[in-house]
């Protein structure tokens, strides 16, 4: 037997509404919604030929008559447990506003709290984020890193345990990234990196972890090169490449004043590529590694000009010499020039010359030698005036390449009826990428490598650096000039000295 229910509630038009429907011949009892009693009752008709009907539900929001919603939700049904339907953690949301309220820590490595018991099942508090699920089908934005670091999901032991695996150097730079590392690994790293050692072995191992440490230091600071012969990181200001400091030395006992050019400075170079790879202004440093300087010589002037140029990743520089000769001279000798081409070029093997006796004092036959350079340079000027011999001479005319380094030289001439014969020798270097003085392009070119030779095409350097334009003036107008009043000046100053050592 079934009791018609009197009152069933319909939806209507996204609403839902109280429908009263009245039975023929049928004995009803009063609706639970309309009795006194505060929990809700439904009895059972007893004829079973009118059954209720239902309607579709709405996906609206619903809404209850006042009559209805005070009697049917003023006491709940659920029996008494553990949690309530509110504050069960997966329970709908009820209708009044939330009030969400924010974690203690944000950084869970330092407002970790304790555990719950075993013994008992707890659901951790759930925070509102204001971001989509992970089965939504929204744009999920990635968190920039101001606001999330995947750091602050791991365990402080966790984070302990991956510290303790990494080098020394490694670790150390892990303390620095943020101040809650830093709190937590302390300064462990950093003072193992800072410590006093007794024994030669262990001071070149801790003097190479430091190196490392401020390699990887120096990775985030474009501005600044680790210097490994000074342990420290490097800005390189004006004041600090005059001073003696460890890395100035370590380019004086590779002579790269002489085989590069006289006012080379190492880490400059190294800071120059740095901010060239790093897209910054790297002209103040290109403008201090190029120079410019005169010598007077007993029967010439020597003038010298480098500059260099970054193409392609690499480190090009253009050096010009110079050999001013005055106008009306007939003979000179190739033995009091001093030009180096390179490494390879100045240490080798000398050849044996015709030359007269009266040019060395007796005894010393074994300076009558000259260089392979010096030989060019004899040649050159021998055929100075010969148009044709200084545009197909085999022995002096012509792009020449070193065999060990990469470095090109080219010899020329240039005349003048007012000043006189200029010899010229234009070289280009390439010193490489400047990531490290141990590459093989810029070890090549100093003293102390004993590598394999490096290979380049022939013409490559020259052809990079002028651009495919190498038609320039051997002598500058601007130079020719003030190295000749130098040089009267010299002569000057030379007879003025040897009148008064005379006269003493």
């Amino acid at each position: 037997m079934h009791r018609l229910i009197k009152k069933i509630v319909r939806p209507f038009k996204g609403h839902w509404r109280v429908d009263t429907t009245s039975a023929s011949n049928c004995q009803t009892e009063p609706s639970p919604m309309e009795s006194s009693s505060a929990e809700p009752h439904f009895g059972e008709p007893e004829c079973s030929h009118a059954e209720p009907s239902y309607a579709e539900p709405s996906f609206a929001e619903p809404t209850l008559e006042p009559s209805l919603a005070a009697s049917s939700f003023a006491n709940p049904t659920f029996a008494e447990s553990e949690y309530s339907p509110a504050e069960y953690p997966i329970a709908e949301p009820s209708s009044a506003k939330p009030s969400f309220t924010e974690p203690e820590s944000s950084f869970p490595l330092l407002g970790r709290t304790a555990s719950a018991s075993p013994d008992r099942i707890t659901f951790p508090p759930i925070y509102y984020t204001g971001r989509p699920s992970v089965d939504s089908t929204e744009p999920q934005l990635q968190p920039s890193s101001l606001q999330y670091s995947p750091f602050k999901e791991l365990l402080i032991e966790l984070f302990l345990l991956i510290a303790s695996f990494l080098p020394l150097p490694a670790a150390a730079s892990l303390t620095l990234i943020c101040r809650s590392a830093r709190i937590i690994l302390g300064s462990q790293y950093l003072d193992l990196l800072q410590g006093r050692v007794h024994e030669r072995r262990e001071f070149f191992r801790l003097r190479r972890e430091l190196s490392r440490f401020l390699q990887l230091l120096a990775r985030d600071l474009p501005r600044h090169i680790a210097c490994i012969q000074c342990v420290k990181l490097h800005s390189r200001t004006q004041k600090q490449v005059h001073k003696a400091t460890p890395c100035k030395k370590a380019d004086h006992k590779s002579f790269a004043s002489l085989y590069i050019h006289p006012e080379f400075d190492s880490i400059t170079f190294l800071l120059a590529m740095n901010l060239h790879r790093s897209d910054l202004d790297y002209s103040d440093q290109l403008s201090r590694l190029s120079g410019f300087g005169t010598i007077p010589r007993a029967d010439h002037i020597q003038h010298w000009e480098s500059t260099p140029r970054i193409v392609n990743g690499h480190f090009l520089l253009r050096n010009k010499t110079w050999l001013l000769f005055d106008a009306g001279v007939t003979e000179t000798s190739m033995t009091t020039i001093d030009v180096c081409i390179c490494r390879d070029w100045h240490k080798a093997p000398t050849q044996a010359t015709p030359l007269t006796k009266s040019d060395y004092p007796k005894g010393y036959t074994e300076l009558a030698t000259q260089r392979p350079l010096t030989n060019k340079l004899s040649c050159r000027a021998s055929h100075w005036d010969n148009a044709f011999l200084n545009s197909n001479c085999a022995t002096c005319t012509g792009l020449f390449q070193c065999k060990f380094c990469p470095t090109e030289f080219q010899i020329g001439v240039g005349v003048s009826t007012e000043n006189g014969v200029a010899l010229t020798v234009t070289r280009w270097l390439d010193l490489g990428k400047g990531r490290s003085l141990e590459d093989r392009r810029y070890a090549s070119h100093v003293y102390g490598y004993e590598g394999r030779p490096v290979r380049f095409k022939a013409g490559s350097i020259k052809a990079a650096y002028e651009g495919g334009d190498s038609e320039e003036k051997l002598v500058t107008p601007k130079y020719t000039t003030g190295m000749f009043k130098r040089r009267a000046v010299f002569d000057s100053h030379t007879a003025g000295s040897t009148k008064a050592n005379r006269e003493s």
